[in-house]
């Protein structure tokens, strides 16, 4: 499948730290534990993650998560990073594809240590099964907790892969995860900082066979240093989108019919919309005051979401 990488920094200075670029194409079918890749006990084992044939976005092969109960695979961040044990201070982006079925759950959350002790993760994403109570699956919904605050619940999309890209501030102790663009939580990210110091820290995602709906499928893994703009993926068409940032005129050109432009702001607001029936077309931005939107282009049944500053 094509695909195409939109990686424009937002940072001023300095090119950004790449500490995983993962695809899943380098291992062998069946378990893995190796590169970033362990499980809760540190141990190989039922715990570890399965590389699988069966779907994948790039290339032919992504991670998959099952309802067994016991997988829990680890994704070590701290150890790429050159911190055994810990990161304790800077920014990070954490991004990977995400593709659950219907009437299926999937389940991670972020984790304070490596190897893993009691009571130091903090954030929790639920897909589907959104109490892992095995209460049964309600498709496209998911939620946040974070202890001691309510939930929050999110949608996403079933039987497609979607990105979710996780801005994470560790002196601040403040995460915003994002799915394919927009915006889902913007909060603190651990339930505490054992650390001792300002901030939390991070180490590793957890990847959790949380309940017996659980079926889910990661690939196309990125951790750096410093903050991206979130990855788009042109699953069958050719997109693009310019200049990024943008001053007067925006131009998109896509391989098929571009039907309808929507602009939305960061608060989800909608500011703009273009019907059309061209493979290209310029937008005036003169109007959009300087900051952050998210540009939606529907083609047909087909639609891309992608950030833009301006």
């Amino acid at each position: 499948m094509k695909k195409k990488l939109l990686f424009i920094s937002l940072l001023t200075f300095g090119a950004l730290n790449a500490q995983i670029t993962d695809d899943l194409e380098s291992y062998t079918l069946g378990p893995v534990h190796s590169g970033p890749w362990t499980s809760w006990s540190g141990n190989a084992g039922a715990e570890d993650g399965i590389i699988t044939n069966f779907r994948a976005l790039s290339g032919t092969q992504s991670l998959f998560i099952g309802n067994s109960g016991q997988q829990d695979c680890i994704l070590d961040l701290a150890l790429t990073a050159g911190a055994p044990g810990y990161i304790s201070s800077g920014q990070w982006t954490v991004q990977f594809e995400m593709y659950i079925p219907s009437d299926s759950a999937g389940y991670y959350n972020f984790q304070e240590t490596v190897p893993i002790a009691a009571g130091s993760w903090g954030l929790e994403l639920y897909f589907g099964d959104t109490t892992s109570t095995n209460a049964g699956v309600n498709n496209g919904v998911g939620a946040i907790k974070a202890t001691g605050a309510s939930p929050v619940q999110f949608s996403f999309q079933n039987d497609t892969w979607f990105t979710l890209t996780h801005y994470i501030d560790v002196d601040n102790d403040n995460i915003d995860i994002h799915i394919n663009g927009i915006s889902i939580y913007n909060g603190s990210a651990y339930t505490s900082d054992f650390t001792g110091t300002t901030g939390g820290a991070l180490a590793a995602l957890d990847f959790f066979s949380a309940s017996n709906s659980n079926s889910f499928y990661i690939d196309d893994v990125e951790f750096v240093a410093g903050y991206l703009s979130t990855k788009e993926i042109s699953k069958s068409v050719e997109l693009s989108v310019f200049p990024n940032p943008v001053s007067e005129v925006l131009n998109i050109n896509a391989e098929q019919e571009i039907t309808l432009i929507t602009i939305y702001d960061m608060t989800g607001r909608v500011v703009k919309t273009i019907n059309s029936n061209t493979k290209s077309l310029t937008v005036s931005t003169t109007d959009l005051t300087p900051g952050t939107y998210m540009v939606k282009v529907d083609m047909g049944e087909k639609s891309e979401i992608i950030k833009i500053l301006k």
